[in-house]
């Protein structure tokens, strides 16, 4: 078992996306799927140490390493030659849009931000953020958007399902403006 869990865990690391159950059934035809389960789990809750500065987490439809949320300031200020490939609001904007909508075509995109988003949706196409999924039968045949397996990578979701509802950002933007009230002691309320 600790022979299969590290080699599944050495796969893990050098993966650039998630690797799916099935390709680690067909990596490891030796073992029964249970044993998989079991290497994964075991993993799982190696990591789970206070130690460790990993994690292992099932998004994008498999598993995949990451750091530990604790760790971000660190690891911001260590990348952070890579600041210049943030989205700008418009693109953020633009991308919450097709992830929401989906499918969604262009002018519905316009009709709804009240400017051209060609520009921004080139960039989240660079990004592999968001994919062509077709046109829509109208006049002119605009593109139909769509968000890619990039993206719920990226953004750590499972699938579309696990997209925060849009009443809960409300509650989220309040609590950040300080307009929620957090338990005594809270930090949050210390600052406003």
């Amino acid at each position: 078992m600790s022979d299969l869990k590290a080699r599944i865990e050495a796969i893990l690391f050098v993966a650039d996306e998630p690797v799916s159950r099935e390709r680690l059934f067909k990596l490891f035809p030796e073992h029964d799927g249970v044993d998989i389960e079991d290497a994964l789990t075991a993993l799982k809750l190696d990591f789970e140490a206070p130690e460790r500065g990993l994690l292992l987490r099932e998004i994008g439809g498999g598993f995949q390493l990451n750091t530990k949320a604790e760790h971000d300031d660190l690891l911001r200020d260590f990348l952070s030659a890579h600041r210049q490939n943030r989205l700008s609001a418009q693109a953020l904007e633009a991308l919450a849009i097709v992830a929401y909508e989906q499918p969604i075509s262009t002018p519905e995109i316009r009709e709804m931000r009240g400017s051209d988003p060609g520009s921004v949706l080139r960039t989240l196409l660079e990004h592999k953020l968001v994919r062509i999924v077709g046109r829509k039968e109208v006049v002119g045949r605009p593109f139909i958007w769509g968000t890619t397996k990039k993206f719920l990578v990226h953004f750590g979701l499972r699938s579309l399902d696990d997209l925060p509802k849009p009443n809960e950002f409300v509650t989220l933007l309040d609590e950040q403006n300080g307009q929620v009230e957090g338990p005594p002691g809270d930090e949050q309320q210390a600052q406003a």
